[in-house]
Protein backbone atom coordinates (compact mmCIF):
# COMPACT_ATOMS: atom_id res chain seq x y z
CA UNK A 1 0.00 0.00 0.00
CA UNK A 2 1.53 3.20 -0.97
CA UNK A 3 -0.06 6.61 0.97
CA UNK A 4 0.93 10.05 -0.74
CA UNK A 5 0.61 12.84 1.55
CA UNK A 6 1.46 16.60 1.65
CA UNK A 7 4.73 16.71 3.07
CA UNK A 8 5.69 19.95 5.72
CA UNK A 9 2.04 20.61 5.97
CA UNK A 10 0.17 20.16 9.66
CA UNK A 11 -3.14 19.03 7.45
CA UNK A 12 -1.08 16.59 5.52
CA UNK A 13 0.76 15.35 8.14
CA UNK A 14 -2.66 15.03 10.49
CA UNK A 15 -4.49 13.33 7.06
CA UNK A 16 -1.37 10.61 7.15
CA UNK A 17 -2.09 9.83 11.03
CA UNK A 18 -5.44 9.36 10.16
CA UNK A 19 -4.77 7.40 8.01
CA UNK A 20 -2.54 5.25 9.96
CA UNK A 21 -5.45 5.50 12.92
CA UNK A 22 -8.62 4.51 11.56
CA UNK A 23 -7.92 2.95 7.88
CA UNK A 24 -8.45 -0.69 9.26
CA UNK A 25 -6.12 -2.35 6.63
CA UNK A 26 -2.94 -4.40 6.89
CA UNK A 27 -0.13 -1.50 6.77
CA UNK A 28 2.20 -4.30 6.82
CA UNK A 29 4.59 -3.06 3.86
CA UNK A 30 3.35 0.56 3.93
CA UNK A 31 4.82 3.01 1.58
CA UNK A 32 4.98 6.80 2.77
CA UNK A 33 5.17 9.34 0.12
CA UNK A 34 5.40 12.88 1.07
CA UNK A 35 4.99 15.45 -1.61
CA UNK A 36 4.79 19.09 -1.95
CA UNK A 37 1.41 20.39 -4.33
CA UNK A 38 2.36 19.49 -8.25
CA UNK A 39 3.82 15.92 -6.72
CA UNK A 40 7.20 16.89 -8.93
CA UNK A 41 9.19 14.10 -7.20
CA UNK A 42 6.31 11.24 -7.84
CA UNK A 43 8.02 7.94 -8.48
CA UNK A 44 5.45 7.26 -11.35
CA UNK A 45 7.72 4.18 -12.92
CA UNK A 46 8.06 2.64 -9.10
CA UNK A 47 4.26 2.71 -8.16
CA UNK A 48 3.04 1.24 -12.28
CA UNK A 49 5.13 -1.44 -11.73
CA UNK A 50 2.54 -2.78 -9.19
CA UNK A 51 -0.63 -1.91 -10.21
CA UNK A 52 -2.56 -3.95 -8.07
CA UNK A 53 -0.81 -2.21 -4.83
CA UNK A 54 -3.78 0.39 -2.93
CA UNK A 55 -2.51 4.17 -3.87
CA UNK A 56 -3.72 6.90 -1.70
CA UNK A 57 -3.23 10.98 -2.16
CA UNK A 58 -3.99 13.12 1.38
CA UNK A 59 -4.42 16.63 1.04
CA UNK A 60 -2.63 16.41 -2.36
CA UNK A 61 -3.93 15.19 -6.01
CA UNK A 62 -0.95 14.37 -8.61
CA UNK A 63 -1.32 16.70 -11.72
CA UNK A 64 -3.42 16.03 -14.95
CA UNK A 65 -0.46 13.85 -16.82
CA UNK A 66 0.46 12.11 -13.62
CA UNK A 67 -3.30 10.77 -12.94
CA UNK A 68 -4.06 9.98 -16.40
CA UNK A 69 -1.09 7.31 -16.54
CA UNK A 70 -2.04 6.25 -12.97
CA UNK A 71 -6.12 5.60 -13.90
CA UNK A 72 -4.29 3.78 -16.92
CA UNK A 73 -2.54 1.22 -15.54
CA UNK A 74 -3.77 1.21 -11.54
CA UNK A 75 -6.24 -0.85 -10.22
CA UNK A 76 -7.60 1.83 -7.96
CA UNK A 77 -6.48 5.96 -7.31
CA UNK A 78 -7.88 7.28 -3.72
CA UNK A 79 -8.08 10.60 -3.57
CA UNK A 80 -9.09 13.03 -0.83
CA UNK A 81 -8.60 16.40 -0.88
CA UNK A 82 -9.88 20.14 -0.27
CA UNK A 83 -8.06 22.17 -2.95
CA UNK A 84 -9.60 24.26 -5.46
CA UNK A 85 -7.40 23.78 -8.28
CA UNK A 86 -7.06 19.88 -8.02
CA UNK A 87 -10.32 19.38 -7.76
CA UNK A 88 -10.16 20.63 -11.30
CA UNK A 89 -7.82 18.30 -12.64
CA UNK A 90 -9.91 15.37 -10.76
CA UNK A 91 -12.75 15.92 -12.85
CA UNK A 92 -11.39 15.46 -15.45
CA UNK A 93 -11.89 12.12 -15.10
CA UNK A 94 -14.83 11.83 -13.01
CA UNK A 95 -15.90 9.10 -15.21
CA UNK A 96 -13.00 6.83 -14.67
CA UNK A 97 -14.20 3.80 -12.47
CA UNK A 98 -10.98 3.08 -10.86
CA UNK A 99 -10.96 6.96 -9.05
CA UNK A 100 -12.24 7.21 -5.50
CA UNK A 101 -12.80 10.98 -4.90
CA UNK A 102 -13.64 13.08 -2.05
CA UNK A 103 -13.60 16.84 -2.05
CA UNK A 104 -15.02 19.05 0.12
CA UNK A 105 -13.91 22.78 0.65
CA UNK A 106 -15.62 23.11 3.83
CA UNK A 107 -13.46 20.45 5.40
CA UNK A 108 -9.36 20.51 5.37
CA UNK A 109 -7.79 17.28 4.40
CA UNK A 110 -7.07 15.55 7.90
CA UNK A 111 -11.07 15.75 8.40
CA UNK A 112 -11.84 14.26 4.95
CA UNK A 113 -9.08 11.61 5.86
CA UNK A 114 -10.44 11.01 9.55
CA UNK A 115 -14.41 11.38 7.93
CA UNK A 116 -13.38 8.56 5.47
CA UNK A 117 -11.93 5.96 7.43
CA UNK A 118 -14.28 6.20 10.18
CA UNK A 119 -17.55 7.10 11.51
CA UNK A 120 -16.33 8.14 14.66
CA UNK A 121 -15.91 11.40 16.25
CA UNK A 122 -12.71 13.36 15.17
CA UNK A 123 -10.12 14.04 17.78
CA UNK A 124 -10.60 17.60 18.73
CA UNK A 125 -7.24 18.49 17.16
CA UNK A 126 -7.48 17.49 14.15
CA UNK A 127 -10.32 20.27 14.15
CA UNK A 128 -7.82 22.83 15.17
CA UNK A 129 -5.94 21.91 12.37
CA UNK A 130 -8.31 22.45 10.42
CA UNK A 131 -9.18 25.65 11.44
CA UNK A 132 -5.86 26.90 10.92
CA UNK A 133 -5.64 25.10 7.61
CA UNK A 134 -8.81 26.50 5.52
CA UNK A 135 -8.41 30.10 7.57
CA UNK A 136 -11.58 29.59 9.64
CA UNK A 137 -10.90 30.54 12.99
CA UNK A 138 -14.12 29.59 14.80
CA UNK A 139 -12.47 26.90 17.16
CA UNK A 140 -12.20 28.72 21.01
CA UNK A 141 -8.00 29.84 21.43
CA UNK A 142 -7.72 28.32 17.76
CA UNK A 143 -4.72 30.54 17.54
CA UNK A 144 -2.99 30.00 20.66
CA UNK A 145 -3.30 26.49 20.39
CA UNK A 146 -2.31 26.40 16.67
CA UNK A 147 0.62 28.24 17.57
CA UNK A 148 0.96 25.39 20.69
CA UNK A 149 1.10 22.95 17.76
CA UNK A 150 3.66 24.63 15.46
CA UNK A 151 6.32 24.88 18.08
CA UNK A 152 5.72 21.13 19.35
CA UNK A 153 5.59 19.63 15.84
CA UNK A 154 3.25 17.18 14.40
CA UNK A 155 5.25 14.03 16.00
CA UNK A 156 3.09 14.79 19.03
CA UNK A 157 -0.14 13.69 17.45
CA UNK A 158 -0.65 10.47 19.22
CA UNK A 159 -0.33 12.14 22.95
CA UNK A 160 -2.98 14.96 21.51
CA UNK A 161 -5.33 12.03 20.95
CA UNK A 162 -4.72 10.39 24.15
CA UNK A 163 -4.39 13.67 26.55
CA UNK A 164 -6.17 16.14 24.83
CA UNK A 165 -7.44 18.01 27.67
CA UNK A 166 -4.55 17.96 29.49
CA UNK A 167 -2.47 19.21 26.57
CA UNK A 168 -5.39 21.68 25.60
CA UNK A 169 -4.01 24.02 28.54
CA UNK A 170 -0.05 23.40 27.69
CA UNK A 171 -0.73 24.35 24.02
CA UNK A 172 -2.76 27.21 24.74
CA UNK A 173 0.14 28.51 27.26
CA UNK A 174 2.83 27.60 24.33
CA UNK A 175 1.00 29.00 22.14
CA UNK A 176 0.48 32.71 23.79
CA UNK A 177 4.29 32.99 24.25
CA UNK A 178 4.88 31.97 20.66
CA UNK A 179 2.39 34.53 19.23
CA UNK A 180 3.86 37.27 20.65
CA UNK A 181 7.37 36.17 19.52
CA UNK A 182 5.49 35.75 16.15
CA UNK A 183 4.03 38.58 15.78
CA UNK A 184 7.49 40.35 16.58
CA UNK A 185 8.99 38.69 13.55
CA UNK A 186 6.24 39.06 10.94
CA UNK A 187 6.41 43.17 11.80
CA UNK A 188 10.36 42.68 10.75
CA UNK A 189 9.58 40.79 7.82
CA UNK A 190 6.66 43.08 6.71
CA UNK A 191 9.18 46.17 7.26
CA UNK A 192 11.38 44.94 4.43
CA UNK A 193 8.94 44.21 2.05
CA UNK A 194 8.58 45.75 -1.49
CA UNK A 195 5.45 46.99 -3.28
CA UNK A 196 5.41 45.07 -6.83
CA UNK A 197 2.90 44.51 -10.21
CA UNK A 198 2.63 41.52 -12.13
CA UNK A 199 4.10 42.03 -15.46
CA UNK A 200 0.86 40.45 -17.02
CA UNK A 201 -1.45 43.13 -15.40
CA UNK A 202 0.11 46.71 -14.27
CA UNK A 203 -3.77 46.71 -11.68
CA UNK A 204 -2.41 43.53 -10.09
CA UNK A 205 -0.38 45.05 -7.28
CA UNK A 206 0.90 43.24 -4.29
CA UNK A 207 4.24 43.13 -1.84
CA UNK A 208 6.64 40.79 -2.21
CA UNK A 209 8.78 39.18 1.09
CA UNK A 210 11.18 37.21 2.12
CA UNK A 211 10.77 34.71 4.88
CA UNK A 212 12.71 31.54 6.06
CA UNK A 213 10.11 30.35 8.84
CA UNK A 214 7.70 28.00 7.53
CA UNK A 215 5.25 28.07 10.37
CA UNK A 216 5.07 32.50 9.83
CA UNK A 217 4.03 31.87 5.96
CA UNK A 218 0.47 31.53 6.02
CA UNK A 219 -0.11 34.04 8.53
CA UNK A 220 2.86 36.89 7.03
CA UNK A 221 0.54 36.33 4.01
CA UNK A 222 -2.27 37.12 5.38
CA UNK A 223 -1.35 40.33 7.82
CA UNK A 224 -0.28 41.58 4.70
CA UNK A 225 -3.71 41.58 3.11
CA UNK A 226 -5.20 42.69 5.71
CA UNK A 227 -2.83 45.84 6.45
CA UNK A 228 -2.55 46.69 2.80
CA UNK A 229 -6.46 46.07 1.58
CA UNK A 230 -5.70 47.93 -1.35
CA UNK A 231 -2.90 45.42 -2.95
CA UNK A 232 -4.48 42.21 -4.44
CA UNK A 233 -2.01 40.03 -2.93
CA UNK A 234 0.91 39.28 -0.77
CA UNK A 235 3.83 36.81 -2.02
CA UNK A 236 5.96 35.29 -0.06
CA UNK A 237 9.31 33.77 -0.88
CA UNK A 238 9.67 30.98 1.21
CA UNK A 239 12.33 28.95 -0.20
CA UNK A 240 14.99 28.71 -3.18
CA UNK A 241 15.60 25.66 -5.25
CA UNK A 242 19.11 25.77 -6.25
CA UNK A 243 19.27 22.97 -8.52
CA UNK A 244 16.42 23.71 -10.22
CA UNK A 245 17.01 27.29 -10.21
CA UNK A 246 13.26 28.03 -8.88
CA UNK A 247 11.52 30.09 -6.07
CA UNK A 248 9.24 28.60 -3.77
CA UNK A 249 5.96 31.03 -3.78
CA UNK A 250 3.02 31.08 -1.07
CA UNK A 251 -0.01 33.44 -2.43
CA UNK A 252 -2.28 35.39 -0.11
CA UNK A 253 -5.34 37.49 -0.89
CA UNK A 254 -8.47 39.25 0.33
CA UNK A 255 -10.65 37.80 -2.59
CA UNK A 256 -8.46 37.87 -5.59
CA UNK A 257 -8.20 34.36 -6.97
CA UNK A 258 -4.41 33.55 -6.74
CA UNK A 259 -5.25 29.82 -6.93
CA UNK A 260 -5.59 31.19 -11.30
CA UNK A 261 -1.32 32.46 -10.81
CA UNK A 262 -0.50 29.71 -9.11
CA UNK A 263 -2.17 27.08 -11.35
CA UNK A 264 -0.08 29.23 -14.40
CA UNK A 265 3.51 28.13 -12.79
CA UNK A 266 2.31 24.74 -11.96
CA UNK A 267 1.13 25.13 -8.09
CA UNK A 268 -2.43 25.32 -7.17
CA UNK A 269 -4.76 25.86 -3.78
CA UNK A 270 -7.58 27.57 -3.02
CA UNK A 271 -9.06 31.31 -3.84
CA UNK A 272 -7.45 33.35 -0.93
CA UNK A 273 -4.60 30.93 -0.07
CA UNK A 274 -2.00 29.04 -2.87
CA UNK A 275 1.23 27.82 -3.42
CA UNK A 276 3.77 27.25 -6.57
CA UNK A 277 7.23 27.77 -7.73
CA UNK A 278 8.68 29.53 -10.27
CA UNK A 279 11.93 30.15 -11.79
CA UNK A 280 14.43 32.87 -11.50
CA UNK A 281 13.95 34.00 -14.76
CA UNK A 282 10.10 33.68 -14.00
CA UNK A 283 9.85 36.09 -11.04
CA UNK A 284 12.32 38.27 -12.40
CA UNK A 285 9.88 38.96 -15.38
CA UNK A 286 6.42 38.43 -13.66
CA UNK A 287 7.20 40.38 -9.98
CA UNK A 288 8.10 44.10 -10.74
CA UNK A 289 9.70 45.72 -7.94
CA UNK A 290 7.97 49.64 -7.95
CA UNK A 291 10.99 51.76 -8.01
CA UNK A 292 10.11 54.30 -5.28
CA UNK A 293 12.10 55.38 -2.47
CA UNK A 294 10.90 53.49 0.42
CA UNK A 295 11.49 50.35 -2.09
CA UNK A 296 15.42 51.84 -2.40
CA UNK A 297 16.11 51.16 1.41
CA UNK A 298 16.01 47.49 0.77
CA UNK A 299 17.02 47.64 -2.93
CA UNK A 300 20.00 48.45 -3.92
CA UNK A 301 20.03 47.62 -7.47
CA UNK A 302 17.39 46.47 -10.50
CA UNK A 303 18.31 42.70 -10.15
CA UNK A 304 16.10 40.82 -8.13
CA UNK A 305 17.47 37.85 -7.78
CA UNK A 306 20.37 39.15 -5.98
CA UNK A 307 17.46 41.63 -3.85
CA UNK A 308 15.82 38.29 -2.57
CA UNK A 309 18.85 36.72 -1.71
CA UNK A 310 20.01 40.16 0.02
CA UNK A 311 16.80 39.45 1.84
CA UNK A 312 17.06 35.76 3.01
CA UNK A 313 20.17 36.41 4.24
CA UNK A 314 18.86 38.99 7.01
CA UNK A 315 16.93 36.07 8.43
CA UNK A 316 19.43 33.67 8.39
Amino acid sequence: MRVVYHQHCADGEAGLWSFKQRSCMDLTGLILDGQSPGCKNLDLEAILKEPEMPLYFIDICPTEEQLEKLLDTMKEVVILDHHKTNLQTVNKFKDRSNLKAVFDMDRSGCQIAWDYFTDEPRPPFLDYVADRDIWTWKLENSKEINEGMSFYGTDKFDEYYKNWDLWKEQLITTGKIMDVNSLKKIDKIIERGNMFYYQGDPEIKGMVVANTDYNLTSRLGNLICERNPSLKLAVVVSGVDFKDKKYSLSLRSKGFDVSAVAKRFGGGGHNCAAGCKMSFNEFEKNIVIENNEETSKHIKDSNIFNSLFRMFDLFN
